[in-house]
């Protein structure tokens, strides 16, 4: 995996329009979105940028304050304890894109989901953005694609079904 290069601008260098940012959200849906993002990337020669957004208001377990207050990690507990959350839930992605020999790099961010995908298209520039239709929950498909036009972003939306 390559690392990510941000410039003092705060712009992404030297990779802009190599990406595919990929939301996935561990609904059953997400595991047609990484196979479908895998094919794209291996036929366009991109790198995926996995994409989970977790709610603010996880409860952080005691043994885990416990835990990390013992071993005296450098980070705080809340946020050791999110990238666990969202790194065990990216983990059965990650193993099919090892076996397909996908490049990838993973983001784990907290609060709102809209934002926080816009946030990270301004930064990496992807080719385009993979997610599900229960990507943007829902109650009917008139809705969902009024809510993915409002997404801020420069580049195409591919819906996976």
């Amino acid at each position: 995996m390559k690392v990510l290069t941000i410039s003092e601008e705060g712009k992404v260098t030297g990779r802009e329009g190599r990406w595919i940012l990929v939301y996935l959200d561990g609904s059953e849906e997400s595991r047609k979105v990484i196979e479908a993002a895998a094919q794209i990337a291996k036929e366009d020669g991109l790198s995926l940028a996995l994409l989970t957004v977790l709610k603010r208001n996880l409860r952080i377990p005691d043994d885990f304050r416990k835990y990390v207050e013992s071993e005296k990690f450098v980070d705080p507990a809340g946020y050791l304890y999110y990238r666990f959350v969202g790194e065990s839930m990216l983990a059965p992605y990650k193993d099919i894109l090892h076996e397909q020999g996908v490049p990838y790099e993973i983001f784990v961010e907290m609060g709102d989901k809209k934002e926080r995908i816009e946030s990270l298209a301004r930064t990496l520039r992807p080719h385009k953005i993979v997610m599900s239709l229960n990507g943007m929950k829902t109650r009917s498909p008139l809705q969902f694609f009024r809510r993915a036009a409002t997404l801020n972003v420069n580049c195409p939306i591919t819906i996976i079904p």
